[in-house]
């Protein structure tokens, strides 16, 4: 008898991920992650003389934590194939 508790518990937390995965993931997706269009901000002298003699890999990229179909571009985020 005390596997019942377990099952429920499991199942509860199942249907937990699944509505965040569903319904909030993507709501979040949105308002953190925005594109802004726009010409960008001005760099000054001395940090375009630091960018061009840095050497910078940037190994980070949110876009597997989303549901979201790497194909599409999206107006969202800052990795899909199309803008690659």
């Amino acid at each position: 008898m005390k596997r019942r508790p377990l099952v429920i518990t499991l199942a509860i937390v199942g249907v937990a991920v699944g509505v965040f995965v569903t319904a909030v993931a993507p709501i979040v997706d949105r308002r953190m992650n925005t594109v802004i269009p726009g010409p960008g901000v001005p760099v000054s002298t001395e940090a375009a003389a630091l960018h061009t003699s840095a050497t910078v890999v940037d190994l980070h990229a949110d876009a597997l934590l989303w549901p979201r179909d790497l194909n599409d571009r999206h107006a969202n985020g800052h990795v899909d194939l199309p803008r690659l």
